[in-house]
């Protein structure tokens, strides 16, 4: 993690400032692809938990539907985020803190996510349904009902494939690794608190 010159932020520019290419520290992770993080069983529960009975009313950009996940509304996704992130996360990168979740529904091989990254931070995501191609950088996995990857900072999509006619849900879960944040934004230096500052994140993101 490297640190360059403090910088003042505003409420409404934290996003500009600190989590796009003028981002003030680096943070890297190498990408892991866990085959069968859940169980085949407890996946599909999920997946028919989800796709009955979350409102799929967000159409993000015409590529895929979408929804915000309260985690005080939904505490079996919660418990089964938490208990991913405590089983894979690498002990060096354990100090994360969880800007939020997002739910992604591909209704077939039509539906797809253009490439795009979030500097500064950390996802997590959770497969379920059918599979489909996950491009992370360079290189290309398959996620199966069940899988999990992680990755840092690195342009990633997922890939159209109209052979698909099956959905899939993703799971995921944005993080930021604590120190980066805490070291470069003080309360006396912003006037608001690390939460405060936080909770403005996931209003900017480009899901």
């Amino acid at each position: 993690m490297q640190h360059t010159q403090r910088r003042r932020v505003r409420k409404n520019d934290f996003v500009a400032v600190a989590l796009t290419s003028q981002t003030t520290f680096t943070f890297t992770m190498r990408t892991m692809h866990i085959k069968g993080a859940i169980d085949v069983d407890t996946a599909n529960a999920y997946y028919t938990e989800m796709y009955n009975n979350l409102p799929w009313d967000h159409s993000i950009k015409n590529t895929r539907k979408g929804t915000s996940l309260d985690l005080k509304q939904f505490p079996e996704i919660e418990h089964l985020v938490l208990s991913l992130m405590k089983k894979y996360t690498p002990a060096e990168s354990q100090n994360l803190m969880v800007l939020g979740l997002y739910a992604n529904l591909y209704r077939d091989g039509n539906d797809y996510a253009p490439s795009h990254r979030h500097v500064g931070q950390v996802q997590y995501i959770i497969s379920l349904g059918e599979t489909r191609a996950l491009k992370v950088g360079s290189k290309t996995y398959a996620l199966e009902n069940g899988d999990l990857c992680i990755f840092g900072s690195a342009s990633h999509s997922v890939l159209k494939d109209p052979s698909i006619t099956k959905p899939r849900i993703s799971i995921a879960v944005f993080a930021v690794p604590m120190d980066g944040i805490a070291a470069q934004y003080k309360t006396a230096d912003s006037g608001l608190t690390l939460m405060e500052l936080l909770t403005t994140v996931m209003h900017n993101l480009d899901k």
